[in-house]
């Protein structure tokens, strides 16, 4: 006749077993039958959010920008841009993302660089063919051709 200790080996032996079986299973199941699209560390890109569903994802990662004017009260300027971006280039893909911040840094100093009223009386396409000539002057693996503002507000 068995004692009680030997019952509950026998039990959490089992229980043991259970689990390691429940785990192996588990980890076979996902090797071979995840889809890529579940993939860690692929990115699809993204759609700026007020714009129609295009068929180019847009690279939206830079954010939100606040920039000040050169004025002696400066102005603030909220910018948002965005352009379209080819995800599967991921040595360009890598090369955006490691630039972000000069991208943030390039938009602040060319917004501190003018007074408003510059800004104002400058058509929305000449702002951004001049952000658009420093963004492709820090990259050297390609270039952006288009360059969007989701956002673009000036605050007195």
């Amino acid at each position: 006749m068995m004692n009680s200790q030997t019952l509950l080996y026998r039990f959490l032996s089992g229980i043991i077993i259970i689990l390691i079986l429940i785990l192996a299973a588990g980890t076979v199941y996902a090797f071979f039958f995840r889809s890529t699209a579940q993939k860690p560390f692929v990115r699809s890109g993204t759609q700026p959010e007020s714009t129609p569903d295009y068929s180019v994802p847009f690279f939206t990662e830079i954010g939100r920008i606040r920039a000040q004017t050169a004025d002696s009260t400066p102005v603030s300027i909220i910018v948002t841009p965005v352009f379209p971006h080819i995800f599967s280039d991921q040595n360009f893909t890598e090369e955006v993302r490691h630039t972000i911040p000069a991208f943030r840094s390039a938009t602040q100093e060319y917004f501190h660089s003018l007074p408003a009223f510059q800004i104002r009386n400058r058509s929305e396409e000449s702002i951004k063919t001049d952000l658009l000539s420093r963004y492709n002057a820090l990259l050297r693996l390609g270039r952006i051709e288009t360059l969007y503002f989701e956002d673009f507000l000036f605050i007195e």
